[in-house]
């Protein structure tokens, strides 16, 4: 098996459950990236109205996610988050 075989099955594998109800399933990821895909208003309005943009926009601070909008928000906005968060952690380690 290729490496590269090898990472498509682990993110398939590893996919979160939520991911397969989320508006935004079959759309391309790119769309979803600035300079590359939709226009900032028409990924607020699919993210707005998805029924698991919470679990999206946790998943994307958890993890760290520096690209890109996820939960209907831009990596700009979700900055804040994540000095917030490590803060948090920090504070009860």
């Amino acid at each position: 098996m290729s490496n590269s075989f090898d990472e498509f099955v682990k993110q398939i594998v590893d996919r979160p459950s939520w991911m397969g109800r989320a508006s935004c399933r079959n759309l391309a990821t790119e769309m979803f990236f600035p300079n590359r895909g939709l226009p900032k208003k028409e990924v607020v309005r699919i993210c707005g109205a998805c029924p698991v943009r919470e679990e999206c926009l946790s998943f994307a601070v958890l993890n760290g996610e520096r690209q890109g909008m996820w939960g209907g928000l831009t990596s700009g906005a979700r900055r804040g988050m994540y000095s917030k968060i490590k803060k948090e952690i920090e504070d009860n380690d």
